[in-house]
């Protein structure tokens, strides 16, 4: 009986008596069973880091003058604040952290309480850090300012107000404004441009945009 023990009303206590007898036949492992356990341990990948992780932990142990296994609550911390300490990724200390509460006894596994909320912070400070800065979007009054710096006498100039024009439109990827297709005889005044392939349906079915005529023969042809 411990205090996990919950009794029905009109049960007894449980006494010693009542409590199963075993055998060796209860504790040992058939030799096939064995032989699956050592392969998987061997092959297995994670079992290989594991290994290795709790390596780890049982020299740092070893230097602390600490036990390693059992290890102590305090032990599990320290260990944890040591690994954080070296700014491991958030990803290793998780792993850190697994293998060796997995690797102890079932009844004397280190307490995570303060262990995990280690971690949480250490994430949050992490993500602060390590925040990727996004670009700003390009509004309408933005668009039309770069347009207006492209020189119309020029090809590089055609070449820059064409990719304004249509990446905004059309919204299209840098992958496919460099393989488009165009037809000068859509609209006056305006040329059609479509994706050669979008990935979504047959080649030269994209969504169409609508632009205004840049010069050059009609008809349908890649513009590289």
């Amino acid at each position: 009986m411990d205090q996990h023990t919950v009794l029905m009303p009109g049960e007894t206590l449980p006494t010693a008596a009542d409590q199963p007898t075993y055998t060796e036949r209860d504790l040992y492992l058939s030799p096939e069973t064995a032989e699956r356990l050592k392969a998987y341990a061997d092959g297995h990948n994670t079992n290989k880091n594991y290994r290795s992780q709790r390596g780890i932990f049982e020299r740092w142990c070893d230097d602390m003058g600490r036990v390693a296994r059992p290890c102590t609550t305090a032990t599990y911390i320290e260990y944890v604040a040591s690994v954080i300490a070296r700014e491991a990724s958030r990803n290793t200390i998780a792993a850190h952290m697994s293998a060796i509460r997995t690797w102890m006894p079932d009844d004397k596994k280190p307490g995570t309480t303060v262990a995990r909320r280690l971690l949480n912070d250490y994430r949050k400070d992490w993500r602060k850090r390590n925040r990727v800065k996004k670009a700003p979007p390009i509004t309408a009054g933005m668009g039309r300012a770069m347009v207006d710096t492209c020189d119309r006498r020029h090809p590089i100039g055609l070449r820059d107000r064409f990719v304004l024009l249509v990446g905004r439109k059309a919204l299209n990827r840098r992958i496919e404004l460099a393989d488009l297709l165009h037809d000068e005889d859509a609209m006056e005044g305006c040329a059609q441009v479509r994706p050669c392939g979008c990935g979504v349906g047959p080649v030269g079915r994209g969504p169409a945009a609508d632009v205004e005529k840049l010069g050059g023969r009609g008809g349908v042809r890649p513009l590289t």
